[in-house]
């Protein structure tokens, strides 16, 4: 599965050469582990990710972050997004 730690680390960075903030997948993942387990206390996704205390347990962690990041993208499939000068468009279409 390759190395969860570095991709978190990699997501959780803000980069000015990105066309998008990268930075909101890993808060949108925690949100949803969160969710699913009320005893997550750490409050960036890499410091949950570098918790794990053996390999039972990352293995159970690495797991987790893949079904929340499933269920984020099923979940994006929902809504059609729109690009910013489309909606620019619409706006002044529509007189605002």
């Amino acid at each position: 599965m390759g190395s969860l730690p570095a991709a978190v680390a990699y997501y959780s960075a803000a980069s000015k050469n990105a066309k998008e903030d990268r930075t909101k997948l890993p808060v949108m993942i925690l949100e949803v582990l969160k969710k699913e387990n009320t005893a997550i206390k750490e409050t960036t996704l890499f410091e949950y990710v570098t918790s794990f205390k053996n390999d039972n347990e990352s293995f159970a962690i690495k797991e987790d972050v893949l079904h929340a990041a499933i269920a984020i993208k099923l979940g994006l499939n929902l809504f059609e997004i729109e690009s910013k000068d489309q909606k620019v468009k619409e706006d002044e279409k529509n007189g605002g």
